[in-house]
């Protein structure tokens, strides 16, 4: 029997192994699928190794049923961790969309419809462009390369605000989430990443225009 210790040693270092690189490179499902079909080979090795050395046919059935068992009890066990796994990761990129999308719109809203209220309430004949009192508001928020800076510096790593002036009466903003992706896989988006949320937000003297594109 030394002949089968040793390769249930290295069926046993083989699995761990490949377990342990996989999950270290954060694919731990092939690891466990791996390590479940180096297993199976084991097992199929090891009772052609002692077939020869169980004289009742009948043990030999039942410990090759109890093989068999033992292999699809952990075949079902990890298709079923899988599928949860899956789940919740849906779930969790659902629930990021919908804050990421709630805090953009609370976010343009604030800048876009406080510099409409102060263009309304400017006395006749002093008046500014829309375009002039937004740029004063943001300040140093707005940056050279047209990126507005959130208030909050935890957003930004979040989803990124570009600008764009048509004259003095059109401020137009397009926001890019850097991480939550959008209905559209394909979806080519303003600062030429691929399938990310992107919002756009209009500004004039009439009002806020507002619509997710992705």
């Amino acid at each position: 029997m030394k002949k089968e210790y040793q390769i249930l040693l290295t069926n046993v270092v083989a699995c761990l192994v490949l377990y342990l690189v996989f999950a270290y490179l954060e694919l731990t499902f092939v690891g466990y699928g791996l390590a479940l079909a180096a297993a199976s080979v084991f097992l199929y090795t090891l009772m052609k190794a002692v077939r020869s050395k169980i004289s009742s046919k009948r043990e030999y059935k039942i410990m090759a049923g109890v093989m068999g068992y033992l292999f699809a009890v952990n075949l079902i066990f990890g298709g079923i961790q899988y599928m949860n796994a899956s789940n919740q990761h849906e779930t969790l990129e659902t629930i990021r969309e919908t804050i990421d999308t709630n805090i953009i719109a609370i976010d343009i809203h604030q800048d876009l419809l406080t510099t409409l209220k102060t263009y309304h309430e400017q006395e006749s004949g002093s008046q500014k462009s829309i375009v002039h009192i937004f740029e004063e508001r943001v300040g140093d928020r707005l940056g050279s390369d047209r990126v507005l800076k959130s208030k909050n510096a935890a957003k930004m790593e979040a989803y990124t605000i570009y600008t764009e002036m048509k004259g003095d009466t059109l401020v137009q903003l397009f926001t890019v989430t850097n991480i939550s992706k959008g209905e559209k896989e394909n979806f080519d988006n303003y600062n030429d990443q691929v399938g990310m949320i992107q919002i756009e937000a209009g500004l004039t003297e009439r009002g806020v225009d507002y619509e997710r594109v992705n």
